[in-house]
């Protein structure tokens, strides 16, 4: 049995039995190596397609993976510009609350500066048109009764039916209303505790009061 030549040889051996091919070159030498050349051909072509097939796969994988990366890039790049405007929404609803916090505790101030300054124009004019006198060596005040009444009718909280400081009032008791709730808060170690529940519905009927206060009750 002839041993089996290389692809290489057996690509020389056909070119140069090409070259010596003549009328007494035996046929089965050129059909032996033909064959052995169709052989060699089918394995070059099966292993080309091989090759194929796998740089094909390793294509497909990098692609994916580069697809997979960009739609990962893209999912990201939405993911922060969904944060940022949730953030700035937030940011701007909260800036909007501390506006209107703002302007309420604006309102109420005015609110209470005018309460009180029609008060100390009635305090003001007892102080400007008393007059001074003096009986058997002692000195007195004289006072118009009907300023003092005013006066009087401010702190009684009934002017013409109506409390004058319904603001004030209002004021005062949500502050106190406050204080009952940072009591409640520092015996807050037991929860429920009697003291804790008690401070908490006190601090809720103030709050009560202070809004019917508000919303034009006597």
């Amino acid at each position: 049995m002839k041993p089996q030549l290389t692809g290489k040889a057996l690509v020389a051996a056909g070119h140069l039995l090409a070259k010596q091919i003549g009328p007494n070159t035996p046929l089965k030498d050129i059909s032996a190596l033909i064959s052995s050349l169709a052989t060699h051909l089918d394995v070059a072509l099966a292993r080309g397609d091989l090759l194929q097939k796998q740089v094909d796969i390793i294509a497909n994988a990098e692609y994916e993976q580069r697809l997979a990366n960009a739609e990962h890039q893209l999912y990201m790049a939405e993911l922060r510009s969904r944060n940022l405007r949730t953030s700035r929404m937030a940011q701007f609803r909260k800036r909007k609350a501390v506006e209107a916090e703002c302007d309420a505790i604006h309102q109420q101030f005015n609110q209470l500066a005018a309460e009180n300054a029609k008060f100390l124009t009635l305090i003001n004019d007892v102080i400007d048109n008393y007059e001074e006198c003096e009986h058997n060596g002692y000195s007195s005040a004289v006072v118009d009764l009907d300023a003092i009444s005013a006066i009087h009718t401010y702190l009684d909280r009934d002017v013409d039916g109506d409390n004058p400081f319904k603001e004030t009032d209002a004021f005062l008791l949500n502050a106190q209303a406050d204080g009952v709730d940072k009591l409640g808060q520092h015996y807050n170690f037991s929860s429920p505790m009697l003291l804790q529940v008690t401070a908490r519905e006190f601090a809720k009927k103030l709050r009560a009061q202070a809004e019917e206060l508000q919303k034009g009750g006597a």
